[in-house]
């Protein structure tokens, strides 16, 4: 089931440098808490950037470090924030395990894709939650990080051919 990309009050968006869209990852999230094999990422499919849509930015802000409370070697889980076809595009890898040596508070447009980006076509995005190795994540017992988008959704072009 996709994650709701859910807008944002005026005051939020304020509040917020900007950011009008926003979802939850959580450790209970279904496909998360679902993926018992180890060593393997689970990709989530968010919203659709659609045709005439412009991102012109995205945050991840670690709400909660993840952790599996009762092993504290599994010290690794990484989100990446893209599209279809260039899943780490927005954010690649950041670390958001509270026993990761490297744990980030924030990641700000840390992928490939050049922004601002208008869609030319209807565009899947997607959220990567990463395990370590010999680990699952459906060990993991806490933890919550947020997706912040800057998008906007432009009018299509008017046809001045037929007017």
């Amino acid at each position: 089931m996709p994650l709701k990309l859910t807008p944002l009050v005026l005051e939020e968006v304020v509040g917020q440098r900007q950011y009008t869209h926003y979802c939850e990852v959580k450790f209970n999230t279904a496909e998360v808490a679902a993926m018992s094999t180890v060593n393997t990422a689970v990709v989530i499919p968010l919203s659709t950037a659609y045709k005439y849509n412009r991102i012109d930015d995205c945050c991840l802000i670690v709400q909660q470090p993840f952790e599996d409370t009762a092993d504290a070697a599994y010290n690794s889980t990484t989100i990446s924030v893209g599209e279809t076809g260039t899943p780490t595009g927005y954010i690649n890898a950041a670390e958001c395990n509270k026993n990761a040596g490297g744990l980030v508070k924030s990641a700000y447009k840390t992928g490939a894709i050049t922004v601002p980006k208008d869609y030319a076509a209807d565009t899947g995005l997607v959220v990567t939650v990463n395990a370590m190795a010999a680990k699952a994540l459906s060990n993991l017992k806490k933890g919550s990080a947020i997706i912040l988008f800057r998008l906007f959704k432009f009018a299509p072009p008017v046809d001045t051919d037929s007017v």
